[in-house]
């Protein structure tokens, strides 16, 4: 845990964590890596991206890894993203990318689960001395594995999002909705623009969980 020259006590912690991480003292989700492998013993969300050549995997993680922001802080270990960006540019570092992909594949298929969990917590403080904003750093390469699990989880789930008028993820989804409420105030109609108080922590959870296991089963258990 760091702080920019803010003494913290361990109440400051704990309710940053808690913040953070609402469901953290709950026992951790176990992830069966016999569920998230096809056949081959890739993972699913590999086959699914069309990846089960070498080739066509590396080429994937590499994009992952270019997509990242590069001065992104570290996480626990020390591990910076633009060494990852050095990495995937620089022509000398052949060898060592199958070595990522390979890496990013093992924590797609379940493989060191509390990778994916661990972070370094930096708090910040509030204007005001009004406490502390909690900001948790992952491990750059849990970070590639993310990104790419986000991704499979988005394209999977757009039909379902747009069906239900929910345009997040569609591209120019902003401006459809835009338009659709223009038409309706300019008919007559009332609009009620709702802000939701510290919506993070209201989130259904187990609804989320189960919203991601029925349009990507390979993806839930890293939502």
């Amino acid at each position: 845990v760091g702080s920019d020259n803010l003494p913290s006590c361990p109440d400051d912690i704990d309710a940053a964590v808690a913040t953070l991480f609402p469901a953290s003292r709950e026992a951790a989700v176990s992830i069966d890596a016999r569920a998230l492998s096809n056949d081959t013993g890739h993972s699913l969300i590999r086959t699914f991206l069309g990846g089960d050549e070498n080739k066509a995997w590396h080429d994937i993680v590499v994009n992952a890894i270019r997509a990242s922001p590069r001065s992104a802080a570290p996480g626990v270990s020390g591990m910076r993203a633009s060494w990852l960006h050095q990495m995937a540019n620089d022509k000398d570092s052949g060898n060592l990318i199958p070595i990522i992909a390979q890496w990013v594949e093992g924590l797609l298929r379940g493989g060191d689960a509390d990778l994916l969990r661990t972070v370094r917590l930096v708090l910040i403080p509030k204007p005001d001395n009004r406490g502390l904003r909690p900001l948790g750093v992952g491990e750059c390469v849990a970070n590639v594995a993310k990104r790419i699990a986000h991704g499979v989880l988005l394209t999977t789930a757009e039909p379902a999002l747009a069906a239900g008028g929910q345009w997040i993820s569609t591209k120019g989804g902003t401006h459809g909705v835009a338009s659709v409420l223009s038409h309706a105030h300019a008919r007559g109609a009332s609009l009620l623009a709702v802000d939701v108080r510290n919506a993070f922590n209201c989130v259904d959870r187990s609804a989320v969980a189960a919203a991601a296991d029925r349009v990507s089963p390979a993806c839930a258990p890293f939502v």
